[in-house]
This record gives structure tokens, C-alpha cells and sequence, in this order.
């Protein structure tokens, strides 16, 4: 069983939740982009997280012992800081995603 915190889980129980989610994409180099699918920016540890990027998760299901049993996301990050010619030079090689 998960360990929720006690206002989360007041949240969660509300009639009406307002949840999204994150990611952070996360170069080698230290250049990191944010991005969420809420209808605005959202600064989370620092990082600026850009409104309505392209990206919809699906339902992530979790096994016992905290295991993510699967997920899907779909679409295209969209930022202004996320060029052609960066993916093209490897920059984005070996970079990490958090959500």
C-alpha cells in the first residue's frame, strides 16, 4: 500500500480534483525543459513547466511494492528551446525524463 500524504489524500477524496502532469527533459549538458499538460505554467523544483506542450499520458497502473506496472504517452514536446538542429547534434542524447 502507498504511504499518501494526509492533504493529498484530503484532495484526492475531494469532489473535484485538479491534477495534471510533468515532465522535465533533462540534457547532459544541465539544460533542462519543463513541460505539463495543465492550461498554465507551472514552476516545480526551479523549473518552469510549459503550458499545454503536446504530450497526454495515459493511466499508469502500480503494482505492489511501489513497481510502475506500465504507462503510455503520446504527442510531440513542443518548446522553443527544443530545435531541430540540437536533436540533430546529439545534444539530446542519453538525456533524462522525469515525470
Amino acid at each position: 500500500m502507498r504511504d499518501i500524504p494526509s492533504a493529498f489524500s484530503a484532495h484526492l477524496a475531494g469532489g473535484v480534483t485538479t491534477l495534471c502532469r510533468c515532465w522535465s527533459l533533462r540534457r547532459r549538458d544541465g539544460m533542462a525543459l519543463g513541460f505539463t499538460d495543465h492550461d498554465r505554467d507551472l514552476t516545480l523544483a526551479g523549473l518552469v513547466h510549459a503550458a499545454r506542450t503536446g504530450l497526454e499520458a495515459a493511466e499508469a497502473g502500480a503494482e505492489s511494492g511501489f513497481a510502475v506496472s506500465g504507462g503510455d504517452v503520446a504527442g510531440a514536446l513542443s518548446s522553443l528551446g527544443l530545435t531541430e538542429a540540437d536533436i540533430a547534434g546529439g545534444l539530446y542524447d542519453g538525456a533524462t525524463v522525469e515525470t
